[in-house]
């Protein structure tokens, strides 16, 4: 009878097995009416899984590159305009809070008192590789989180945030550069005024560096147009 069952079934089972895998990772996130909201010229690259679709929010213009895991119960996950989340990524909702006489194989699975908490990346923002993101975390506009960093508490707007776990190191630009950058992309009402970006950097970016650049080449304005005119984004023009 083993004989029997593993030479007529295993194929059958294997097939349903990989179909299951394949509609998880590469057909559901096709769907837009299964998230809680999907914007326009959103760029999902597979395999992508997502616990919980209904829970997931993401904005025009954004990008999550293979690898992507989303693990949440409760807590959502939102994804806002501009911002692109490289490969192997994870975020996850929930802390597992031990309890007394239940053992973590179940309490885990249960979610006995766990703690979640809404997972939001906000404009603009750069998630470098093998980031992962877990209950807390919030991440400021145009920030970036360096390769392999985990990310458990707030990272301020315009920070450059690296390590386990992730800690300022540097500005993404000067202000300045934040002020001219935010004219280009954001309307007037969304933009940061001087007076709020002097006190982040008061705050968070005494005595530390800035890395970003100004110069654009004529060979770069072009690609820039061009992938400009792909994804649909016609407000964009490096010219103004």
């Amino acid at each position: 009878m083993k004989r029997f069952l593993k030479k007529y079934l295993s194929l059958p089972i294997g097939f349903l097995l990989w179909w299951r895998h394949m509609c998880k990772h590469y057909v559901a996130i096709r769907r837009k009416k299964r998230y809680g909201h999907c914007g326009e010229h959103v760029i999902l690259e597979p395999p992508i899984l997502f616990t919980d679709q209904s829970k997931v929010f993401l904005e025009d213009h954004v990008k999550i590159r293979q690898g992507f895991r989303l693990i949440n119960y409760t807590g959502t996950f939102t994804l806002r305009k501009y911002s692109t989340i490289a490969m192997n990524c994870t975020v996850v909702t929930g802390n597992h809070r031990p309890t007394v006489g239940i053992p973590q194989i179940i309490s885990g699975g249960a979610h006995i008192n766990d703690q979640e908490t809404d997972i939001v990346v906000e404009e603009g923002v750069w998630i470098g590789i093998n980031v992962t993101l877990l209950a807390g975390a919030h991440i400021g506009r145009g920030a970036i989180v360096g390769a392999c960093s985990l990310v458990n508490k707030p990272i301020p707007p315009y920070a450059v945030a690296v390590g386990s776990p992730a800690r300022v190191i540097a500005s993404v630009f000067t202000i300045e550069q934040i002020l001219e950058h935010e004219r280009r992309l954001y309307p007037e009402q969304e933009r940061f005024s001087r007076e709020a970006l002097e006190q982040l950097f008061t705050t968070h970016f005494e005595g530390k560096k800035s890395i970003g650049l100004t110069f654009i080449s004529d060979e770069d304005r072009m690609k820039i147009a061009s992938i400009a005119e792909a994804m649909h984004m016609e407000y964009y023009d490096v010219a103004r």
